[in-house]
């Protein structure tokens, strides 16, 4: 049975304009709260930073996620292992280029976001690995 490639691209294209919009209301939200923007979207080849953020002297990397349902535990839930681990890797790389000499301190924040885009709520988590 032959299946519309088109099908498949167009999920992509809804995941990536899901991702684009969720991060964008991350980044509103977190500045209301007096956060300043340093970067979005740091690609290296094994992952991603969504957004890197400022608090007074503390370097924030924030990984923003999206679930429209809260089954399996939703966006609250949706980090995994893996994905944990890649984040601290890029957040290291990006340390090692911006900040080689540590002179400021950083912690790893997540921004869950659940529910339709027009009535959609952001939970807040600071520290999340510890």
């Amino acid at each position: 049975m032959w299946k519309d490639p088109t099908l498949h691209l167009s999920k992509k294209i809804r995941a990536l304009n899901n991702g684009r919009r969720s991060e964008q209301q991350a980044l509103k939200f977190l500045e209301s709260k007096g956060l300043t923007l340093i970067a979005s979207n740091v690609k290296y080849k094994f992952g991603e930073l969504d957004l890197i953020m400022l608090e007074q002297q503390t370097i924030i990397f924030v990984e923003v996620k999206y679930r429209r349902h809260e089954s399996y535990g939703g966006a609250l839930y949706s980090l995994g292992k893996q994905q944990a681990i890649r984040l601290q890797r890029c957040a290291q790389a990006w340390l090692q280029k911006y900040d080689p000499h540590s002179r400021l301190a950083c912690r790893f924040d997540l921004v869950a976001l659940s529910g339709k885009f027009s009535d959609t709520e952001c939970v807040w988590i600071k520290n999340i690995f510890q």
